[in-house]
């Protein structure tokens, strides 16, 4: 994976040297994306996280964080939540399938 300027984020094959997918996120990306073989999960400074698909780059959900993020998602290792502490000082536990709020915590 690659994450480009202005909020791009690409999959790039190493062996035949070509860019598999491009997706527009739409703002910038400052933590490092959760690649798990289900889904790629990578929230940005507008405060949105989203779930890709890796096999194509598709949004498959978003889920608004309410500020902007900049600490990279954690699964926890059930793989039942996916794990968001947001700056504005919530910490969201998100059902990582759909991308729906199983809990939060201020």
């Amino acid at each position: 994976l690659l994450l480009l300027d202005n909020g791009r984020m690409a999959a790039w094959d190493v062996a035949s040297q070509r860019v598999l997918w491009e997706t527009d996120l739409k703002s910038p990306v400052v933590a490092t994306p959760l690649v798990t073989p289900t889904g790629i999960y990578v929230a940005d400074l507008a405060g949105i996280t989203r779930k890709l698909s890796p096999a194509s780059g598709q949004i498959e959900w978003e889920f608004g964080l309410g500020g902007p993020y900049e600490a990279s998602p954690i699964l926890t290792p059930d793989g039942q939540l996916l794990v968001l502490p947001c700056q504005v000082g919530t910490v969201f536990g998100l059902n990582p399938q759909n991308g729906q709020r199983v809990v939060s915590h201020t």
